[in-house]
């Protein structure tokens, strides 16, 4: 699948890469939370490789009331759990923070109809 999905138990890990695989830091949200949160889907265009994938989803993961996020990089798109509201502008800075210390340049399209509560995207 390509994707990376997080959870939150403890603060994020530094990411470890061996031959282009980075590892998950797992958080612990359970399945009922995330069946109840809300799903938000972010297209972002810039990520190249899976790195680029964990570091979006890192910096998503600092964002407070996001529960878990999954970036991937062949689709190019995120989806964000959220426990409440979290303001779309503060996932986009976060975005687009995350490519700084290594110079890309992520950028994030408008958010895809509010909320996806499906597992299933595909139609």
């Amino acid at each position: 699948m390509g994707g990376y999905t997080e959870r939150r138990e403890a603060p994020v890990k530094p990411m470890e890469a061996d031959e282009g695989h980075v590892e998950p830091t797992r958080f612990d949200v359970d399945e009922e939370t995330l069946d109840q949160a809300g799903a938000q889907l972010l297209p972002i265009a810039g990520m190249g490789c899976p790195t680029c994938a964990a570091l979006v989803r890192d910096a998503l993961l600092a964002v407070p009331d996001v529960l878990a996020a999954e970036v991937e990089v062949e689709t190019g798109v995120a989806r964000v759990w959220l426990n409440g509201t979290v303001d779309y502008t503060t996932l986009v800075d976060a975005v687009h923070a995350a490519g700084v210390s290594w110079g890309h340049r992520y950028l994030v399209g408008p958010a895809s109809g509010g909320v996806d509560t499906s597992a299933d995207t595909s139609a």
